[in-house]
Protein backbone atom coordinates (compact mmCIF):
# COMPACT_ATOMS: atom_id res chain seq x y z
CA UNK A 1 0.00 0.00 0.00
CA UNK A 2 1.52 3.65 -0.57
CA UNK A 3 2.03 5.93 2.38
CA UNK A 4 0.93 9.48 2.00
CA UNK A 5 3.28 11.96 4.37
CA UNK A 6 0.87 14.76 5.37
CA UNK A 7 2.37 18.38 6.18
CA UNK A 8 -0.62 20.74 6.94
CA UNK A 9 1.93 23.41 8.61
CA UNK A 10 4.00 24.41 11.57
CA UNK A 11 3.47 25.08 14.94
CA UNK A 12 2.83 28.33 13.74
CA UNK A 13 0.14 28.19 11.47
CA UNK A 14 -2.92 29.51 11.85
CA UNK A 15 -5.21 26.66 13.90
CA UNK A 16 -8.42 27.03 11.84
CA UNK A 17 -6.39 26.73 8.76
CA UNK A 18 -4.46 23.56 10.07
CA UNK A 19 -7.32 21.57 11.24
CA UNK A 20 -9.13 21.96 7.73
CA UNK A 21 -6.01 21.18 5.99
CA UNK A 22 -5.90 17.73 8.37
CA UNK A 23 -9.61 16.56 7.34
CA UNK A 24 -9.29 17.54 3.63
CA UNK A 25 -6.18 14.99 3.89
CA UNK A 26 -7.71 12.40 5.95
CA UNK A 27 -10.73 11.97 3.06
CA UNK A 28 -8.72 12.13 0.29
CA UNK A 29 -6.56 9.41 1.78
CA UNK A 30 -9.58 7.58 2.22
CA UNK A 31 -10.80 8.05 -1.26
CA UNK A 32 -7.60 6.92 -2.82
CA UNK A 33 -7.33 4.37 -0.39
CA UNK A 34 -3.52 5.09 0.74
CA UNK A 35 -1.63 5.39 4.60
CA UNK A 36 -1.74 8.79 5.53
CA UNK A 37 1.08 9.75 7.90
CA UNK A 38 1.13 13.46 9.53
CA UNK A 39 4.57 14.83 10.15
CA UNK A 40 5.61 16.17 13.43
CA UNK A 41 5.09 19.77 13.02
CA UNK A 42 8.06 20.66 15.38
CA UNK A 43 10.66 18.72 12.48
CA UNK A 44 12.83 21.37 11.47
CA UNK A 45 15.34 19.06 9.05
CA UNK A 46 18.70 17.68 9.44
CA UNK A 47 20.96 19.55 11.63
CA UNK A 48 22.26 22.15 10.95
CA UNK A 49 20.15 23.33 8.65
CA UNK A 50 18.13 26.70 7.54
CA UNK A 51 14.69 26.42 7.87
CA UNK A 52 12.02 28.99 9.30
CA UNK A 53 14.48 31.90 8.74
CA UNK A 54 16.60 30.61 11.55
CA UNK A 55 20.03 30.38 11.18
CA UNK A 56 22.49 27.79 12.65
CA UNK A 57 26.23 28.64 13.34
CA UNK A 58 29.02 26.00 12.07
CA UNK A 59 31.67 25.25 14.00
CA UNK A 60 34.25 26.72 12.09
CA UNK A 61 31.94 29.95 11.83
CA UNK A 62 32.39 29.97 15.79
CA UNK A 63 35.99 29.74 15.56
CA UNK A 64 36.54 32.51 13.58
CA UNK A 65 34.40 34.76 15.22
CA UNK A 66 36.60 33.37 18.19
CA UNK A 67 40.15 34.59 16.97
CA UNK A 68 38.56 37.68 15.41
CA UNK A 69 37.83 38.67 19.22
CA UNK A 70 40.81 37.45 21.22
CA UNK A 71 38.51 35.22 23.13
CA UNK A 72 37.75 37.20 25.57
CA UNK A 73 38.85 40.68 26.22
CA UNK A 74 41.43 42.87 24.50
CA UNK A 75 44.19 45.03 23.99
CA UNK A 76 42.97 47.60 21.22
CA UNK A 77 42.37 45.71 17.54
CA UNK A 78 45.26 42.88 18.11
CA UNK A 79 43.29 40.39 20.04
CA UNK A 80 46.48 40.69 23.13
CA UNK A 81 44.77 40.26 26.37
CA UNK A 82 44.16 43.36 28.74
CA UNK A 83 46.93 44.27 31.24
CA UNK A 84 49.48 43.02 28.99
CA UNK A 85 52.50 45.01 30.20
CA UNK A 86 54.19 47.06 27.15
CA UNK A 87 57.16 49.39 26.80
CA UNK A 88 56.21 52.10 24.49
CA UNK A 89 55.22 50.41 20.85
CA UNK A 90 57.44 47.35 21.51
CA UNK A 91 56.40 45.89 24.17
CA UNK A 92 59.99 46.06 25.28
CA UNK A 93 60.40 47.60 28.90
CA UNK A 94 61.85 51.01 28.90
CA UNK A 95 65.64 51.67 30.52
CA UNK A 96 67.09 54.85 31.65
CA UNK A 97 70.96 55.89 31.00
CA UNK A 98 71.06 58.15 34.03
CA UNK A 99 73.76 57.82 36.63
CA UNK A 100 71.76 56.56 39.82
CA UNK A 101 73.39 55.71 43.13
CA UNK A 102 71.93 52.33 44.98
CA UNK A 103 69.52 54.76 47.16
CA UNK A 104 67.75 55.67 43.46
CA UNK A 105 68.76 59.24 43.42
CA UNK A 106 70.29 60.53 40.02
CA UNK A 107 73.85 61.62 40.80
CA UNK A 108 73.78 65.65 40.60
CA UNK A 109 69.97 66.02 40.43
CA UNK A 110 67.52 67.10 42.79
CA UNK A 111 63.81 67.86 43.74
CA UNK A 112 62.09 71.30 43.70
CA UNK A 113 61.17 72.72 47.04
CA UNK A 114 57.86 72.18 48.60
CA UNK A 115 55.68 74.32 49.85
CA UNK A 116 56.23 78.06 51.73
CA UNK A 117 59.71 79.21 52.77
CA UNK A 118 59.91 77.17 56.11
CA UNK A 119 60.46 78.07 59.54
CA UNK A 120 63.97 77.85 60.25
CA UNK A 121 65.22 79.70 57.39
CA UNK A 122 66.48 82.98 57.96
CA UNK A 123 65.08 84.01 54.44
CA UNK A 124 64.57 82.21 51.08
CA UNK A 125 65.93 83.21 48.17
CA UNK A 126 65.33 81.37 44.99
CA UNK A 127 63.73 78.37 46.24
CA UNK A 128 66.74 77.73 48.72
CA UNK A 129 66.92 78.28 52.72
CA UNK A 130 69.21 80.68 53.99
CA UNK A 131 70.83 79.66 57.31
CA UNK A 132 73.70 82.07 58.63
CA UNK A 133 75.76 80.93 61.24
CA UNK A 134 77.75 84.50 62.17
CA UNK A 135 79.78 85.37 65.08
CA UNK A 136 79.38 82.43 67.27
CA UNK A 137 75.64 81.67 67.01
CA UNK A 138 75.95 78.09 65.81
CA UNK A 139 79.19 77.11 67.73
CA UNK A 140 78.92 73.42 69.22
CA UNK A 141 75.16 72.78 67.53
CA UNK A 142 73.92 70.26 65.36
CA UNK A 143 71.99 72.79 63.10
CA UNK A 144 69.32 71.04 60.42
CA UNK A 145 68.07 71.98 57.34
CA UNK A 146 63.99 71.87 57.17
CA UNK A 147 62.71 68.85 54.97
CA UNK A 148 61.62 69.27 51.95
CA UNK A 149 63.94 72.60 50.88
CA UNK A 150 67.54 72.80 50.05
CA UNK A 151 69.81 74.69 52.02
CA UNK A 152 72.45 76.77 51.84
CA UNK A 153 74.30 77.76 55.23
CA UNK A 154 76.89 80.55 55.80
CA UNK A 155 79.76 80.55 58.07
CA UNK A 156 81.68 83.70 59.48
CA UNK A 157 84.24 84.65 61.70
CA UNK A 158 83.56 81.42 64.78
CA UNK A 159 80.09 81.31 63.76
CA UNK A 160 80.50 77.62 63.13
CA UNK A 161 82.74 76.23 65.01
CA UNK A 162 82.70 72.37 66.38
CA UNK A 163 79.07 72.36 64.98
CA UNK A 164 77.63 69.37 62.99
CA UNK A 165 75.93 70.80 59.76
CA UNK A 166 72.68 68.16 59.17
CA UNK A 167 71.88 68.61 55.40
CA UNK A 168 68.35 67.67 53.88
CA UNK A 169 67.65 63.89 53.14
CA UNK A 170 66.81 64.65 49.27
CA UNK A 171 67.35 68.24 48.72
CA UNK A 172 70.86 69.90 47.76
CA UNK A 173 72.78 71.01 50.48
CA UNK A 174 75.77 74.16 49.93
CA UNK A 175 78.06 74.96 53.23
CA UNK A 176 80.47 77.94 52.61
CA UNK A 177 83.05 78.82 55.13
CA UNK A 178 84.85 82.21 55.46
CA UNK A 179 87.71 83.03 58.08
CA UNK A 180 87.65 80.57 60.93
CA UNK A 181 84.67 79.79 60.81
CA UNK A 182 84.37 75.88 60.72
CA UNK A 183 87.29 74.65 62.82
CA UNK A 184 85.87 70.92 63.68
CA UNK A 185 83.28 71.30 61.55
CA UNK A 186 80.69 68.20 60.53
CA UNK A 187 78.68 67.96 57.45
CA UNK A 188 76.23 65.38 57.06
CA UNK A 189 75.57 65.06 53.30
CA UNK A 190 72.01 63.38 52.73
CA UNK A 191 70.67 62.31 49.39
CA UNK A 192 71.07 65.41 47.50
CA UNK A 193 73.89 67.15 45.99
CA UNK A 194 75.95 68.17 48.43
CA UNK A 195 79.38 71.05 48.06
CA UNK A 196 81.61 72.16 51.18
CA UNK A 197 83.07 75.66 50.36
CA UNK A 198 86.40 76.70 51.72
CA UNK A 199 86.61 80.58 51.22
CA UNK A 200 90.22 81.03 52.37
CA UNK A 201 93.23 78.22 52.75
CA UNK A 202 92.93 76.87 56.67
CA UNK A 203 89.36 77.23 56.87
CA UNK A 204 88.65 73.64 56.20
CA UNK A 205 92.04 72.27 57.60
CA UNK A 206 89.97 70.23 60.41
CA UNK A 207 86.50 70.09 58.99
CA UNK A 208 85.02 66.95 57.78
CA UNK A 209 82.66 66.00 54.72
CA UNK A 210 80.74 63.10 54.59
CA UNK A 211 79.38 62.23 51.58
CA UNK A 212 75.92 61.19 51.12
CA UNK A 213 74.09 59.19 48.33
CA UNK A 214 74.17 62.02 45.55
CA UNK A 215 77.47 63.99 44.01
CA UNK A 216 79.24 65.03 47.72
CA UNK A 217 82.34 67.75 47.04
CA UNK A 218 84.81 69.53 49.02
CA UNK A 219 85.90 72.87 46.94
CA UNK A 220 88.65 74.73 48.70
CA UNK A 221 88.86 78.26 46.37
CA UNK A 222 91.84 79.54 47.83
CA UNK A 223 94.03 75.70 48.24
CA UNK A 224 94.48 74.14 51.43
CA UNK A 225 92.87 70.62 52.88
CA UNK A 226 90.01 68.99 54.07
CA UNK A 227 88.91 65.22 55.13
CA UNK A 228 86.51 63.43 53.08
CA UNK A 229 84.31 60.02 53.96
CA UNK A 230 82.89 58.07 51.24
CA UNK A 231 79.81 56.72 51.44
CA UNK A 232 80.35 52.88 50.88
CA UNK A 233 77.00 51.98 49.16
CA UNK A 234 76.67 55.42 47.01
CA UNK A 235 77.16 55.27 43.55
CA UNK A 236 77.87 58.94 43.05
CA UNK A 237 80.71 61.34 43.14
CA UNK A 238 82.17 61.76 46.25
CA UNK A 239 85.35 64.13 45.88
CA UNK A 240 87.69 67.19 46.41
CA UNK A 241 87.94 69.86 44.16
CA UNK A 242 91.30 72.40 44.79
CA UNK A 243 91.99 70.58 47.97
CA UNK A 244 94.64 68.59 49.30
Amino acid sequence: MMTVVIRCGTSNSALAWDRMCRLVALVACALLNVACIERDPEYLGPAGARTGGSTTTSGDELAEEDSSTGGGSTGGTTGEPVGATTGGTTGEPTTTTDDTSESGAVCGEAPDPEGVCPAGCADCDGGVCLIPCIGGACVGETVSCPSGWPCRFTRQGNGCNGATIECPDAHACDVTCQGNACTDLQVQCGSGPCTLRCGNSNVCSTAILYCGSNDSVAECLNGGSVTIVADGAAGCACSKRGCD
